[in-house]
């Protein structure tokens, strides 16, 4: 039997070497970390110049989705786009390869009506997808779960609750506690989990509402398409790296709360951080501080779901028993549920156009009854609190064969466009309350991913209406508002919104 072979006095372990250089080492990787950066940063391609202003050209440009200043105007760029590019069913977005825009009232109602030619889900890989993006199929097999709870029979159990929410909410907002924008989050927030069977306090509901409202910007490119890469800060692996690690201490609790394969199904690293989807962007490589939030989130959703006995989460806690849901499945579920900010951003533009619509508030003021409904639906269709609407082209029906679409293609709609549009809407610029006679807007969508939770967030403003109308003599702006501009796909709401009561 061989001895084993002598190390030679002159040779180190690596251990050895590395207790002896440990100091030298733990200066130069943070230098050498720095210069690769830089590096990096000099071969990055730099932003493309914007090509003017959109109004003096005769194209759409990838920039203009996700400017911000458009964002901030977005009625107007609607206006624009029927008064440039008029009969015309899809728009081609220079600079976004594969990428089109529908912004007439025909084709955005065609398109979301036609599930065999367009899907719903923007993402092409096999991700865990919301109600709202599933296949028909998997629709159809989630739905029967909560769609008996959000019928307008079902959601009158909530009325008094959500009388008193607003009442509270509103006092809050006429004192000055809270702005139009938390007013109408706590409201909201309030309401979808008393349909869940939940009851909170409010440090708890702000919280949820943080955790929401973060998801968001994680997860929906911005504008539609998301932010070039080039736009990307040059420290962005740094920033992601301790994003990542900042997460490890949570994700692993979730792993043993969870455990692995749920938590697997809803992270999905594979096709979220290690080969992300090349379009459209997500939000994370952008935002990547708010990914310690993923776990913490999910970790209190499913609290919620452990903790309920009754009502919509104890029937979602049965289909994961039997096996017909998965405990993934349950929980994204109940983040689309609970998302607040699209919601909000009805309820916060409802006491917009209150304070700045004089003649139509005044009839409000003077006949609930008789106004009250027409106030909101003009609210709805000009103020669509989600502008754009992602699609996916995935085979070329016959009806589309000369549309110059490709499978695989982004198709945006731009709701709150078609909601403008001249061929349907008189004046659609315009704020009136006399439009029983149009057709009904596009906001809540169309054909099998009408939205859920419409008969809610409508009952919402009817009650806040009323309240608003019957307690005080007028409503009006108490300084400057701040527009929404850099979250999620369209979203049309307020970043901060002062409001005075009388």
């Amino acid at each position: 039997m061989k001895a084993p072979p002598r190390a030679s006095p002159n040779t180190s372990s690596f251990g050895e070497l590395y207790l002896q250089y440990h100091d030298i080492i733990g200066v130069a990787m943070p230098i050498f970390l720095f210069f690769g950066l830089l590096i990096m940063s000099c071969f990055q391609k730099k932003s493309a110049k914007m090509p003017g202003p959109y109004r003096d050209r005769d194209f759409l440009h990838q920039q203009d989705l996700v400017d911000s200043e458009i964002r901030r105007h977005h009625l107007d760029f609607n206006e624009h786009l029927h008064s440039r590019f008029e009969g015309q069913r899809f728009l081609q977005v220079k600079g976004e390869y594969g990428c089109y825009i529908a912004f007439n009232y025909t084709t955005c109602k065609e398109v979301m009506n036609d599930h065999s030619s367009f899907s719903s889900n923007p993402f092409p890989d096999g991700r865990l997808v919301a109600l709202n993006t599933m296949s028909k199929a998997d629709h159809t097999r989630v739905l029967r779960y909560v769609h008996k709870h959000y019928t307008q029979d079902a959601l009158e159990d909530l009325r008094g609750h959500i009388q008193e929410v607003i009442q509270q909410c509103t006092a809050d907002l006429a004192s000055g506690k809270v702005d139009g924008v938390q007013w109408a989050k706590r409201i909201h927030m309030s309401g979808t989990l008393a349909r869940l069977g939940v009851k909170l306090g409010w440090e708890k509901i702000d919280e949820i509402v943080m955790l929401n409202d973060a998801m968001v910007a994680l997860v929906a490119p911005l504008g539609g398409v998301g932010l070039p890469n080039e736009t990307l800060p040059w420290t962005w692996l740094l920033q992601l790296a301790l994003g990542l690690i900042a997460s490890i201490p949570s994700m692993l609790q979730m792993v043993c709360k969870l455990g692995m394969r749920c938590s697997w199904q809803i992270i999905r690293p594979d096709v979220t951080i290690l080969n992300p989807p090349r379009k459209p962007r997500m939000g994370l490589w952008w935002r990547p501080g708010l990914l310690p939030l993923v776990p913490r989130y999910f970790m209190l959703l499913h609290t919620l779901l452990e903790d309920s006995d009754k009502g919509l989460l104890l029937g979602l806690r049965e289909g994961v028993s039997s096996g017909d849901l998965s405990l993934a499945e349950s929980l994204t579920l109940m983040v689309q549920l609970m998302v607040n900010m699209t919601s909000a951003n009805a309820l916060s533009s409802l006491l917009f156009r209150l304070a700045t619509e004089t003649d139509s508030a005044q009839e409000v003021f003077a006949n609930f009854p008789a106004s009250g409904d027409a106030f909101i639906q003009e609210v709805l269709r000009l103020d669509a609190p989600l502008q754009r609407n992602p699609r996916r082209c995935v085979s070329i029906g016959k009806k589309w064969q000369d549309a110059g679409l490709k499978e695989g293609n982004q198709v945006l709609l731009f709701l709150g466009a078609a909601n403008m549009d001249p061929a349907v809407f008189r004046s659609p610029a315009d704020f009136r309350i006399d439009r029983a006679d149009e057709s009904p807007a596009l906001t809540f969508g169309s054909g099998m991913h009408y939205c859920l939770g419409s008969n809610l967030v409508k009952l919402e403003m009817r009650l806040a209406l009323e309240h608003l109308t019957s307690s005080y003599k007028s409503i009006a702006l108490d300084g400057h508002y701040q527009r929404i501009a850099d979250v999620d796909v369209g979203n049309w709401g307020f970043c901060h919104l002062p409001i005075r009561l009388k």
